[in-house]
């Protein structure tokens, strides 16, 4: 028997990068990053095992954000 089922995510990651951490005495408060901008960052490369296929969401306006907190870990959530 095969079965098969497809979902909607969105999908959230979070690392650490010290190469850029930054300085400031608002510890919590992070910089966001404008979605036409965040391919001038490093992503990682996520991957699904077993996935039959994927596509990404699409809209007017990608569905994409970008966070920088002051000890250099980033949130980056897409749809």
């Amino acid at each position: 028997m095969q079965q098969e089922f497809s979902v909607d995510i969105d999908f959230r990651e979070s690392w650490t990068d010290e190469r850029i951490r930054l300085n400031w005495t608002e510890p919590d408060m992070p910089v966001y990053i404008p979605y036409n901008n965040i391919d001038n960052f490093w992503l990682p490369d996520v991957y699904f095992p077993n996935q039959k296929a994927t596509t990404k969401h699409v809209d007017t306006v990608p569905n994409r954000s970008f966070r920088i907190f002051p000890n250099g870990t980033v949130r980056y959530t897409s749809r």
